[in-house]
């Protein structure tokens, strides 16, 4: 069988990291019944202790773990299929969706307070295309211009439209 899931495995199971990963199984042509749906595979209990760690490499699957995901994973679609470690979701169960969130804040003298941080990424028009898009708002830029000892402070505002 064929299908969309994402198998949750082991963690210490890679030289130097410590983590939890995930194998995600992606088809283009899975069958009509499997649109929609992903399936979730706990498989972090899949694992024998490496002989002697490397690292934070202290697991490994060996082929009986291999065997044990993917007899989940063929069997898992089926009808009345029950497992613990196999549960199937909608995929907009994992959809995302972005939230505006506005903060009133005021200075001491209660008046908008002005929050400046500092714009770490390469200045170009695509990474303001992107802030732009993800704020849905207009972008307010200061920027100064240091030139031997003079300095300068130019505003601008990048309107969204």
């Amino acid at each position: 069988m064929i299908g969309y899931a994402i198998v949750m495995l082991p963690d210490q199971l890679f030289y130097n990291t410590g983590i939890f990963t995930y194998i995600w199984l992606l088809r283009n042509d899975k069958p009509v019944s499997h649109r929609g749906r992903v399936m979730l595979i706990d498989a972090r209990q899949q694992f024998e202790k490496e002989p002697k760690s490397f690292g934070n490499k202290r697991k490994r699957i060996a082929d009986v773990h291999r065997a044990w995901i993917e007899d989940r994973y063929n069997n898992g679609w089926a009808t009345g299929f029950s497992d613990e470690h196999v549960k199937i979701f909608q995929s907009k169960d994992f959809a995302y969706h972005k939230v505006n969130v506005v903060f009133w804040q005021t200075d001491e003298h209660d008046q908008p307070a002005i929050i400046t941080e500092p714009y770490e990424k390469a200045f170009t028009a695509a990474n303001i295309k992107k802030e732009q898009d993800f704020l849905e708002s207009e972008v307010t830029f200061r920027v100064r211009v240091k030139f031997g000892d003079k300095e300068k402070t130019v505003e601008f505002i990048v309107d969204p439209k």
